[in-house]
């Protein structure tokens, strides 16, 4: 089990997987240039882009999403079709 760390030291948010730390840090990061890019007055495609990423990666995390990588890493673990 893996434990994110907040910014004020705390720990908020416990993950099973790297997979899902990854994923959470992903859309964090997004979240992140979402806000730089509402700051400096950028364009609204530039927002919805940011924000779009920070909400494929929650769906991933969630379960109501499945990306590319997730598939690679199930069938890397799986004989199938041999």
């Amino acid at each position: 089990m893996l434990a994110m760390v907040g910014t004020s030291g705390e720990e908020g948010v416990v993950v099973t997987s790297e997979r899902q730390r990854d994923l959470l840090v992903r859309a964090s990061e997004a979240l992140a240039r979402a806000e730089v890019a509402v700051r400096g007055g950028h364009a609204e495609e530039v927002l919805a882009l940011e924000a779009r990423e920070a909400a494929q990666a929650l769906a991933q995390v969630l379960g109501e999403e499945v990306g590319e990588e997730m598939l690679d890493a199930l069938f890397a673990r799986f004989c199938i079709g041999k």
